[in-house]
Order: structure tokens, then C-alpha cells, then sequence
């Protein structure tokens, strides 16, 4: 089994206009409400390419339940800890004038006490078995020691379970140190990480390098859009670095692109598909998610669009 785990899921609410003018009345040219969160994201886009996968989450209030049972009208299989509070609602301002220019205003969450902690850690480690894989994505809401991913990744390991980490910061660094299956740093986080700028293609492979020299396995380095670069140990064979890059598009909307990057690698690898055919997937998944407005996540038939159009090189 897939599993996902979305420790500050929130509600998207994308807001479009032509142009938005500070100060005064602004009127909307759509709106657009969707269940969010990194692993969340990375859920829905699994299943959506056909893998089976659960998603763990916490929620709570009014909107928690609302994204319960969107997802649940999706089809997605749950498992959910009910926590007090209200589950974060996230805006996204689309300026559709200025080549649909985003702004995101997020809201911190919810915090989580310590028994709603181990509730949600005793689920996953409880259902999933030697074999499986778990990716711990997002931010950590109040509550949540900086240290949690990183724990989590070593008692799944000790598991013989998987673990992806999609995090930033100190969460990062403290995961790195249980030795993650996979991270899926972007650029600025690669950037943060490490202290020196992520720029041309050499930059890139040196900062998988580096990032794989301080615990991962194997280390995705979103690079917007400029591609992916994927770097993997050879510990299951196959072993190099690769680059992937596709021809530009009409970008709708950057969020959710990570996301799916990461999910359509996790879906390649599922499929028993090489590392590189494995990426390939990948940033078909964010090359269609970038063709979407808003928070709009991509189906199987535009993924599988862009395959053909993504170029894979070994470096």
C-alpha cells in the first residue's frame, strides 16, 4: 500500500480576477474550492493514475468535514483523526491580466495536542506493513515537534517501510538524519538547506548530491519550470542521475506541480518502472497540473498527454 500523510491539510479557495486593485472593490471572475495539503495532493493525483493509495490526514470543524466528504465523493479511501479546531482555509488570488500572477495567502492551522499526535502515529504505523510506502509531506501546524517526520521515517524503517519526505527547513534536515527512501526538495528549499544558490544544471546535480551525502537514498530536486532532477543510490538497481525537462506551456497555476511531480514518480516506481521513466511520469503529472487554474490537480488522460512530450537525459 501507498499511504500519505497530511499533518495541516486546508481548504484551497482560489479567487480569480482580471486585476486586482488594493484598497478598492475587486469582483471575482470564478472561484474555485478544493480539499488541499501536500499529501493530500499526492493522494488525489495516485489515485487518479490508478495506484492504490490511502490518505491520512487530520480535520477538523465544519470545513474538515467538508474536505472529508469531498474526498470522499472522489473516491479517495481515508483515514482520518478528528481534531478540535477548524481545519485552515487557504486563499489563492489569480490575477488572470497579469499571465495569471498567484498570490497565496495561507493560514497556519490548527494546533495539535500531543494525544491527537500519537493517535494519527499509532493509525499509520499500525496499518501499513514491510513493503509499503509512506510519504510525509507539508507543513507541521502548532504542536507538531519539528523532529516528527524524521521519527516517523525511522520507525517505518524499522518497518522495512518506505518514506518520502516532502518538507522544508529544520524538518528537512531532522529527517535527513533517519536516512528517508526519497525527499523532494524544490529549489529554494535545496537553496535553504544547503546555503549556496541552485541555478544551471551542475548547481542542481551538486545539490542532489549533497542533499543525498546528508541521509536520503534517493533525492527529487523540483526545478519549476526548468524540469526535475533525479538522483537515485543504485541500493534497488539503476542506480545515476537524471534530468527532465518538457517543452514550455500556457502555466495556469504553479500549486499542486510539486505535488504531482512527486506522486507521478511514486506511481512510476509502483508500476515497476525504471528511475528514469519513473520521472518521466513525474513531470508529466506537473507539466499537466501547470496547464490547470488555481489548485485544480490533473486526471489520468492529461497526464498521460504529456508523457510523450517530456525528454529524460542521464547526467
Amino acid at each position: 500500500m501507498i499511504a500519505t500523510l497530511t499533518m495541516n491539510p486546508a481548504l484551497d479557495l482560489t479567487l480569480v480576477f482580471g486585476q486586482v486593485h488594493l484598497g478598492r472593490l475587486n469582483r471575482t471572475e470564478a472561484v474555485h474550492r478544493h480539499p488541499s495539503g501536500k499529501g493530500i495532493n499526492v493522494a488525489v493525483v495516485l489515485h487518479r493514475l490508478k495506484v492504490a493509495v490511502r490518505a491520512y490526514c487530520l480535520l477538523g470543524g465544519e470545513t474538515g468535514t467538508y474536505i472529508e466528504k469531498e474526498l470522499s465523493r472522489w473516491g479517495l479511501p481515508l483515514a482520518v483523526v478528528p481534531i478540535p479546531g477548524e481545519t485552515r482555509t487557504n486563499v489563492k488570488v489569480i490575477e488572470s491580466a497579469e499571465e495569471s500572477r498567484m498570490t497565496e495567502l495561507n493560514s497556519a492551522g490548527p494546533p495539535v495536542s500531543g494525544d491527537k499526535l500519537a493517535e494519527i502515529k499509532a493509525k499509520i504505523l499500525g496499518d501499513l506493513v514491510s513493503g509499503d510506502l509512506a510519504v510525509l509531506s507539508g507543513s507541521l501546524p502548532a504542536g507538531v515537534p519539528v523532529a516528527f517526520y524524521g521519527e516517523l521515517a525511522g520507525e517505518l524503517a524499522r518497518q522495512e517501510v518506505k518514506a518520502v519526505v516532502d518538507a522544508s527547513g529544520e524538518a528537512l534536515r531532522v529527517a535527513l538524519r533517519h536516512r528517508p527512501y526519497l525527499v523532494k526538495p524544490n529549489r529554494q528549499e535545496a537553496e535553504e538547506l544547503l546555503g549556496v544558490a541552485v541555478g544551471n544544471s551542475d548547481e542542481a546535480v551538486g545539490a542532489a548530491a549533497a542533499i543525498q551525502a546528508l541521509g536520503a537514498e534517493n533525492v527529487l530536486l523540483s526545478l519549476g519550470a526548468a524540469g526535475a532532477v533525479l538522483l537515485a543510490g543504485g541500493d534497488e538497481g539503476g542506480g545515476g542521475v537524471w534530468w527532465a525537462s518538457s517543452p514550455p506551456v500556457a502555466v495556469q497555476g504553479t500549486a499542486g506541480c510539486g505535488d504531482s511531480l512527486l506522486a507521478g514518480v511514486v506511481a512510476g516506481r509502483e508500476m515497476g518502472c525504471s528511475w528514469p521513466q519513473s520521472l518521466r511520469w513525474g513531470l508529466a503529472a506537473a507539466t499537466a497540473a501547470a496547464r490547470l487554474p488555481g489548485t485544480t490537480l490533473p486526471g489520468y488522460e492529461q497526464i498521460v498527454a504529456e508523457l510523450g512530450k517530456v525528454e529524460v537525459r542521464a547526467v
